[in-house]
This record gives structure tokens, C-alpha cells and sequence, in this order.
């Protein structure tokens, strides 16, 4: 979103907005909480055979990379936040 997009936006559209980023936000978390989760179940009950140490690499380096996909959700919450906050509306 652009700047002049969410100065556009009526108070009830920007309150709803910035609800549903939050939402979605939270759900990311958890579903990465519980990726996370499921590569330390994968990494504790393997065999101590090196082929089955290896397999939760390749299902870790996406728990990695995806805090870095939420980035432009953030930026967006943070403008909205700054407009609610202009607009004295919290």
C-alpha cells in the first residue's frame, strides 16, 4: 500500500485494516511456531543414521526464509499504524 492510498481510506476501513493485517500476521506466527516445531520433532526422533539427520535441513531453511516474507505485511501494519495515530483515532 501506498502512502496515498491509506491517507485515502475512510477511519472505519483503516481500523478494519489494520485488523485483519494483525490476523494475519498471527496466524503466520503460529503456523510458524508450529513448522518450527515439527523440524525439532523430526531432528529429536530421527535415528542416529546421518541421512535421516540431514532430512530437516531441507524443512528448515523455509522457517528461515519466511519471518523475511511477513516483511512487506509489517511495513504495511506500521503505515497503518502511523495513519491511525495521525488521525488520533487509538
Amino acid at each position: 500500500m501506498k502512502q496515498n492510498k491509506i491517507a485515502e481510506l475512510s477511519d472505519e476501513k483503516l481500523l478494519k485494516q489494520k485488523g485483519l493485517l494483525k490476523s494475519i500476521l498471527m496466524a503466520f506466527g503460529i503456523m510458524g511456531i508450529l513448522m518450527l516445531a515439527v523440524v525439532i520433532y523430526i531432528y529429536v526422533t530421527s535415528d542416529s543414521d546421518k541421512l535421516a539427520r540431514i532430512f530437516p535441513l531441507p524443512l528448515g531453511l523455509p522457517i528461515f526464509i519466511f519471518p523475511i516474507s511477513l516483511l512487506p505485511t509489517l511495513i504495511n501494519l506500521n503505515l497503518l499504524n502511523k495513519e491511525i495515530k495521525s488521525r488520533n483515532l487509538n
